[in-house]
């Protein structure tokens, strides 16, 4: 694969499309650190299919609206790590700058500095073989803050309510009307 010294969208996207046949598969998160850029660019390529945006200031009520979903996987990364927690997402309140989760008896407890959040991104594609969808949340700078994939049954089917309430929640919140702010589109699908 021979990439131009500076990738621009348009190449971007056909290198992803390229992928995308030669590998459905493909983790985005290893492309991005391969061409050494953020996250989101990889995301932003993807077919309009494969994902939505929504602002960042959706993401507390795309949060709480989660804590309904009966079963989810929490992750997050560091340089030394990638964390993985099944789990049925904890409520939260805003305090001190942060979202506190405050529920004792979940296994994810802890802070989310949703303010960083800068935008949240449904994403369907296929992981392992198997369909997948995810809310990604990405900072300003492109790189994902964490993300919550659906959670599954023990034939590891994705469960239905879940997904359900994924296409829900993206209808609801990346389908244009989320991007409006004082009657004027602020996403890249420019709705009227």
């Amino acid at each position: 694969m021979t990439l131009p010294p500076k990738l621009s969208d348009e190449s971007l996207r056909a290198l992803v499309e390229e992928k995308l046949v030669n590998d459905p598969d493909f983790m985005p998160q290893s492309l991005a650190e391969k061409l050494g850029i953020p996250l989101r660019r990889i995301i932003e390529s993807l077919p309009d299919d494969m994902r939505s945006r929504a602002p960042g200031e959706a993401a507390v009520p795309i949060w709480e609206a989660m804590t309904e979903w009966e079963k989810v996987t929490f992750m997050a990364g560091t340089p030394g790590a990638i964390l993985e927690i099944p789990c049925r997402l904890p409520k939260g309140a805003l305090g001190h700058g942060m979202y506190n989760l405050m529920d004792t008896n979940s296994a994810l407890r802890g802070h989310l500095l949703m303010d960083k959040v800068d935008s949240v991104w449904f994403v369907s594609k296929r992981v392992f073989g198997m369909e997948s969808h995810s809310v990604q949340f990405y900072d300003a700078e492109g790189g994902q803050c964490f993300g919550v994939y659906l959670g599954r049954d023990e034939e590891r089917r994705i469960i239905a309510s879940v997904k359900e309430g994924f296409f829900t929640l993206k209808a609801l919140y990346a389908g244009g009307d989320c991007c409006k702010k004082n009657g004027v589109c602020r996403c890249e699908r420019g709705h009227s």
